[in-house]
């Protein structure tokens, strides 16, 4: 990896132009170039409680109560506000919380979530791990980034994150659409999962006998046998693809290394399985894992206990190491961001967010160091 150029002063914007699909990047502009200050790189939430709902959030910070929103000056119709976040990251509503957003389009409800990031503090952590999910061909909600004021009062910058809508549904499981469940706190694939939208006709029934099919799969003891029943289950190139992403980007509260953080989709037009990453506010955390950690999810263990299922996480390992940390990739994307929001944030966030911004560059530099080791291939149990 390259070493860190300096960050632009406060003030000097430096405009790049880079491909954040396809992590090709352009040449810099002449340095004196301005961005506009009429078009903000972020989103602008105006939201307005009342005593009433205000009350309410505090007594009940989980039920949702009726809120006036406007995203850049536009009223989302029929919105509803509450409260979101777990230890660590929930705060109340009277301090700076996170906020699920749900409203209704025309093609049904909808929701936003907007996200305090008080555990990221950079604010680039879920962006980057959905921005190179979704190059490595995942589907995953876009992130993006808002500025909030919630009742008059300045809240700040937050994490913006699309929510598993219908709009997002309709691309992610295709035609005939299919079915996104959501597992319970700390379940497995093998427990409890929610369906949290409602498919047409038999698509219940038929999402339902798959999940119970790679139940079955998993107790399989034969390790050819074990993939190819899992394999008519689950798409297990796109898993691999999660698993390899998630020990490569330190997402150790994932669900390769601690079973959490995932949601499932089941699509209808092959009767498969994906899962997708989620919760990605803590990423690079310093955990030195190797390229074959100990894993917490059953099924990466199961697969990943078979030599077609390790063939392809290896593979996904060398093919995503070389994609993520060509030479100055994550610089360019990193201080791009912050190019971008420069013309549009105060002296002090300006001064923090380059501060944590440098930080986590150090942090992806030193774990490009580690994943550019010779891998140490286990041997594959029966």
């Amino acid at each position: 990896m390259t070493g860190l150029p300096q960050v632009p002063r406060p003030g000097v914007v430096i405009a790049l132009l880079f491909g954040l699909l396809s992590g090709v990047v352009a040449a810099p502009v002449a340095t004196n170039a301005v961005a506009s200050p009429t078009s903000p790189p972020f989103s602008e939430f105006r939201i307005t409680l009342g005593a009433d709902a205000l009350h309410r959030l505090r007594e009940s910070p989980r039920k949702s109560v009726t809120a006036m929103v406007r995203r850049d000056g536009r009223e989302l119709p029929g919105a509803r506000i509450h409260l979101k976040g777990s230890t660590g990251s929930f705060q109340p509503v009277d301090e700076r919380p996170s906020l699920t957003v749900s409203f209704d389009t025309p093609s049904g409800p909808a929701r936003l979530h907007l996200e305090n990031s008080v555990e990221d503090p950079s604010l680039l952590h879920y962006w980057l791990g959905s921005e190179v999910f979704r190059e490595a061909g995942l589907p995953v909600p876009r992130v993006s980034h808002a500025r909030v004021e919630l009742d008059g009062r300045a809240l700040g910058l937050y994490v913006l994150r699309d929510g598993y809508d219908p709009a997002f549904l309709a691309v992610a499981l295709g035609d005939p659409g299919g079915i996104l469940y959501e597992p319970r706190t700390g379940a497995d694939i093998t427990g409890t999962l929610e369906s949290k939208n409602s498919p047409a006709g038999d698509l219940t029934t038929r999402g339902a006998a798959t999940l119970a099919d790679l139940n079955a799969a998993l107790e399989e003891r034969d390790p050819v046998r074990r993939f190819a029943r899992i394999s008519n289950c689950l798409d297990t190139q796109a898993f691999a693809t999660l698993i390899a992403g998630e020990v490569l980007l330190e997402h150790r509260d994932g669900y390769a290394l601690a079973r959490n953080n995932y949601r499932v989709l089941w699509r209808a037009s092959d009767g498969r399985l994906i899962l997708i990453p989620h919760g990605m506010d803590q990423l690079f955390v310093g955990a030195n894992f190797a390229q074959h950690p100990h894993l917490g999810g059953t099924l990466a263990r199961s697969l990943l206990g078979t030599p077609e299922g390790l063939r392809q996480y290896d593979d996904s390992w060398r093919r995503l190491s070389r994609q993520w940390w060509k030479p100055g990739a994550w610089e360019e994307r990193v201080r791009g961001k912050l190019a971008e929001w420069e013309p549009h944030l105060t002296r002090g966030e300006s001064k923090a967010l380059h501060r944590e911004a440098e930080d986590l560059l150090l942090r992806i530099q030193r774990r490009g160091t580690q994943i550019q080791s010779p891998p140490v291939k286990p041997d594959v149990p029966n």
